[in-house]
């Protein structure tokens, strides 16, 4: 992407300088573009599910709300749905953690909630977001928390490693 701009820079805009309505003209296709760009690919993260999911977020967690004040919670939560169910409300895993941010069944009674109610989504990111917090408040670091999200070990490594990756693409493509 940033190489296409950069490239449209060079290329392109040095004939259109002299009139400032096309200008402006181009830098709105351009924003147009970015933006069509990310809805894109939260429609790739999320799948099916994606209206519903980032509903309930902008419902339950406030925008600038972050993670040991560092990471933004909205961001990682769709990185983790994604990660998690690939945005699938109806998920099961082996292990019989539920829905898309797959809250086991001890974890949902834990809060007042049965496993049956971890497939509504709202439900369930209240739970995941509740977990990540406690976690959260057991360790310094924030990686560290969604690490222990997901468990313990060199899997739970390797999938903060994943989602923090993610979290800092993310980050890159809006400073577009």
């Amino acid at each position: 992407m940033k190489k296409f701009v950069i490239l449209f820079c060079l290329l392109i805009m040095p004939s259109f300088l002299a009139s400032p309505g096309l200008m402006y003209d181009i830098e709105k296709d351009i924003n147009n573009f970015i933006k069509k760009e990310r809805k894109e690919l939260i429609k790739h993260v999320l799948g099916d599910y994606k209206e519903e999911i980032v509903s309930a977020i902008i419902k339950h967690v406030p925008r600038e709300e972050c993670l040991h004040g560092e990471i933004n919670l909205r961001k990682l939560l769709i990185i983790m749905a994604n990660k998690e169910s690939s945005g699938n409300p109806e998920a099961i895993s082996k292990k019989g953690a539920v829905g898309v941010w797959q809250i086991m069944k001890k974890e949902a009674e834990r809060y007042g909630y049965t496993s049956s109610d971890m497939f509504l989504i709202e439900n369930n990111l209240i739970v995941a977001k509740k977990v990540l917090y406690r976690k959260a408040c057991l360790v310094k670091n924030p990686w560290n928390a969604v690490k222990y999200y997901n468990g313990s070990g060199s899997r739970a490594h390797n999938y903060k490693i994943s989602i923090k990756k993610a979290y800092y693409k993310i980050i890159q493509m809006e400073k577009i």
